[in-house]
């Protein structure tokens, strides 16, 4: 059976790199690290979310993030 193709991008050499010895200095998996890293970031992208009000002052909020919170 098949496994399902999910888009795969192409990341940039000298990130890799780095990624590689920070793990590899960290004793810990290159792709635990990575999934981490992107996690903290998108956290981040979304405190800095600015809050949406309607005309009647409540608060508008989106669908919620592809990625589960921690």
């Amino acid at each position: 059976m098949s496994r399902p193709r999910y888009y795969s991008p192409a990341i940039k050499r000298h990130l890799v790199t780095a990624l590689y010895f920070e793990a590899k200095r960290q004793g810990r998996p290159m792709t635990v690290l990575t999934n981490e890293i992107l996690e903290r970031a998108f956290r981040e992208l979304e405190s800095q979310r600015p809050i949406e009000q309607g005309a009647d002052g409540m608060v508008l909020h989106d669908a919620p993030p592809p990625y589960p919170p921690q």
